[in-house]
């Protein structure tokens, strides 16, 4: 299949996501997946391999592959945050759709991408300054990312018992937490079709 040929997948809507922190709405409630993903790539990238690792529930491989995906997209495998700015929304698009859909919405850019916009609205509620950090710290702590972990074995690959939004996590590649909360400020830029 050509690049410019489109992959579709037939998604169920989601269910009911069981939730780590009770002060996150329930994402299941704020996604609303479209009946179809196509898989587009405006950098003509084949995600066919992520979606089958992700059909396998093979969350280590899918999280590898993402990163590779990246790496592609960008051109370069020492990323820096302000490379994000390279990586088409379409792109973005796709990856997150195919880990929402795979993981029952548990996993995603858009799931990490409510929390940390749950847990900055929560905290601006009880402060009138919240730092970069407070949200970044707090929003760590929901997803059960380690803030000084360098490899896979800091994850938790069992979707029944990883907190919501655990993956993808593409620090492993030494990006650094930095890139992965910009991956999720770049996603605030997109409107992911899951929200209203």
């Amino acid at each position: 299949m050509s690049n410019n040929q489109a992959n579709t997948d037939i998604v169920p809507v989601a269910k009911s996501a069981n939730l780590v922190s009770s002060n996150i709405p329930e994402i299941a409630e704020v996604l609303n997946l479209s009946d179809e993903i196509f898989l587009e790539s405006e950098a003509g990238i084949d995600y066919s391999r992520l979606r089958e690792k992700l059909q396998e529930q093979n969350w280590l491989s899918a999280n590898n592959e993402t990163m590779n995906i990246i790496i592609r997209i960008v051109g370069k495998k020492t990323l820096f945050t302000r490379d994000l700015g390279s990586i088409p929304l379409t792109d973005f698009r796709t990856m997150d759709l195919l880990w929402t859909k795979y993981s029952d919405s548990r996993f995603g850019f858009s799931v990490q991408q409510k929390i940390y916009h749950s847990e900055r609205e929560r905290l601006k509620l009880h402060k009138k300054y919240v730092s970069y950090e407070e949200i970044q710290n707090e929003f760590i702590k929901i997803v059960g990312w380690q803030k000084n972990a360098k490899d896979m074995y800091d994850l938790v690959l069992d979707l029944s018992i990883a907190p919501l939004g655990h993956l993808p996590w593409l620090n492993y590649f030494g990006c650094g937490i930095d890139y992965m909360m910009g991956c999720i400020e770049r996603m605030m830029k997109l409107d992911l079709g899951h929200s209203q």
